[in-house]
């Protein structure tokens, strides 16, 4: 059984940020499926590091896409972005450092977050995308 599934509830019916979020949701389902294997502190470090580099690339593409088109709500996106992308670097900070990070609840916070955010912030975007034909 998958952690946290892709659905058609998370689908902002773009295809490039779909794409991505599909990446992300996989990420995630990594480190459930590790955890459930007992080896979440084995790969925590990596599953950190991939997401680090993943949202970079995805939130950049994101906010590409809000300033070509004039996103009214660009600022308030992005920073969301901000603050996930400190967190993300916050937890492997500290995890790098040998201090205790529960895979358990990194991987709790991480879903809420890309649920919340797809469901809410993105499905706003894709919504606006959408009305210009994008």
């Amino acid at each position: 059984m998958a952690y946290f599934e892709w659905s058609e509830n998370l689908t902002i019916n773009h295809e490039e940020i779909d794409r991505q979020h599909k990446v992300l949701v996989a990420l995630l389902d990594k480190m459930y499926v590790a955890l459930s294997q007992g080896k979440g502190n084995k790969v925590i470090g990596v599953i950190l590091i991939d997401l680090n580099l993943y949202i970079k690339t995805h939130f950049a593409a994101e906010e590409k896409l809000m300033i070509i088109h004039n996103y009214p709500e660009y600022e308030v996106h992005k920073k969301e972005h901000e603050a996930l992308a400190r967190e993300v670097v916050d937890l492997f900070n500290k995890f790098n450092t040998g201090e205790s990070v529960s895979a358990i609840a990194v991987g709790k916070f991480l879903k809420d977050w890309l649920n919340n955010h797809i469901k809410k912030t993105d499905k706003q975007l894709g919504s606006f995308l959408n009305s210009m034909g994008k």
